[in-house]
């Protein structure tokens, strides 16, 4: 395994607005024809398709109880159908009271899970996979309080074959197993991010000759310690960074962290990295802050034996409040063990939303597979008495369905909801919408590229 590659960036000037391209679709993998596209993941150009300050999808402040119903087919580049679920980082600002959001299929009961928990005055963000109702439309509910929300679109899953036809056979999720790790400690090596700046990191782990279709990593990026408030943002390393979006939103000296599925590059650090993929981590801001980047998965062209998601209704699996899942209240330097239902007992993995619950110190939360040894990664950093979530890509352990989670100091309750399953090869899991027709099985996708060398069909 080669070491992961690092370079500081400063931005004195960004000169320009990036033109936001329709989508960043994915050529079919060389190999293998596109037969069914039903599951795969399309990343997108980051896209605002909420802002409830200025108008935007919705007029704001929303109220207690109150419902925005967001039409996202057909908007910031998702199609107008044949779309299952759409990724969407979701922001709070100004909140005058303690909160949650959910977020769920419009035309449809809304579950009893939370997607983002925030404290009242807290700007934050978390990023939401959610399915798409029958009209193309999500809807998000803010329990109390009044609230800004802000969403920003950075991808969608295909329902059924008629993206394929115009954006190629999209990409398929893998799982790193016991190999995640972290690519960046700013603290340990002197090179906390100041404002305007950007951190830009090769993958080591992902040699080329071995993972030549490496598209987009999923990470985990924490602000530890800021010297004030700003925001991160993650895109592929190359060109000037997105400057109208953010992945992460931080304070002054809290800790806080956010899970996001980032479009790679080929690295341009050095010549010895060429071929690896590259992301970039972009400090907007004045304030300086230290950044953890771990490695939880990645996605790579569609080959017919990576895992394709499956949208579900949202449900809640685990509730250390209640003993759901099989667990109580984490104390400090505690490993505990959930069991999740039976209905998920073929499916190799879960996209969840996580929640730490009032804990009584600074903590960390880290979740894995029964199994494996503990990664040296972090899910959730939460400070005492907040309540924060982050999403995470839960694997199956054992035959069992179990899977480990830690808490670091202090005692907390976690709260795990399931947004949708991974299904690889041999598995399954009912389908919430029938797929399409079925592409040609000779059918050629041919690639062309835009403006920023995206491969778009």
């Amino acid at each position: 395994m080669r070491a992961s590659r690092v370079a500081i960036v400063a931005i004195a000037t960004l000169t320009a607005t990036l033109a936001i391209p329709p989508a960043i679709a994915i050529a079919a993998a060389p190999h293998a024809a596109v037969i069914d596209s039903a599951g795969a993941y399309y990343p997108l150009a980051t896209n605002r398709m909420l802002d409830t300050r200025v108008g935007n999808g919705a007029q704001g402040p929303v109220g207690p109880g109150g419902v925005v119903r967001l039409q996202v087919d057909g908007r910031g580049g998702v199609p107008s159908s044949g779309v299952s679920a759409v990724v969407l980082n979701v922001t709070v600002t100004s909140p005058t009271a303690a909160s949650y959001l959910t977020l769920w299929p419009d035309g449809d009961a809304r579950p009893t899970v939370s997607d983002l928990d925030f404290p009242a005055g807290w700007t934050g963000a978390n990023e939401a996979t959610v399915s798409v109702g029958p009209n193309g439309e999500v809807d998000i509910y803010n329990h109390a309080g009044n609230v800004q929300i802000i969403a920003d679109v950075v991808g969608f899953y295909a329902a059924d074959n008629t993206p394929a036809a115009t954006l190629g056979a999209g990409l398929e999720y893998r799982d790193l197993a016991d190999h995640e790790q972290r690519l960046e400690d700013t603290r340990n090596d002197g090179k906390t991010l100041s404002g305007g700046s950007s951190l830009e990191l090769a993958a080591g782990f992902f040699d080329p000759a071995y993972y030549p279709n490496v598209q987009a990593l999923v990470v985990t990026v924490t602000a530890v310690g800021p010297t004030g408030s700003g925001f991160l943002t993650a895109w592929d390393g190359q060109g000037d960074p997105p400057t109208t979006s953010s992945t992460l939103n931080f304070s002054a000296g809290k800790t806080v962290a956010n899970t996001a599925i980032v479009p790679t590059s080929s690295c341009t650090i050095d010549p010895s990295c060429a071929g690896e993929p590259e992301i970039g981590i972009y400090n907007a801001l004045g304030s300086k802050t230290n950044v953890l980047v771990d490695l939880v998965g990645y996605y790579e062209d569609a080959t017919a034996d990576g895992a394709r998601f499956e949208a579900i209704d949202p449900v809640r699996i685990a509730d250390t409040r209640t003993g759901l899942g099989g667990a109580g209240t984490f104390g400090p330097k505690h490993l505990g063990t959930f069991t999740a239902p039976s209905s998920f007992s073929n499916v190799g993995g879960l996209a969840a939303n996580v929640t730490a619950v009032a804990p009584t110190a600074d903590t960390y939360l880290t979740i894995w597979e029964v199994g494996d040894g503990q990664p040296p990664t972090s899910n959730l950093d939460p400070a005492k008495g907040s309540t924060v979530a982050n999403t995470a890509q839960i694997v199956r352990g054992n035959e069992a369905w179990q899977y480990n989670a830690y808490n670091f100091a202090g005692n907390v309750d976690i709260l795990i909801d399931i947004q949708g399953v991974f299904v690889g090869p041999g598995e399954s899991y009912p389908a919430r919408q029938a797929d399409g027709p079925a592409v040609d099985p000779g059918a050629t996708v041919v690639a062309v590229r835009n403006a920023r060398g995206w491969p778009v069909a």
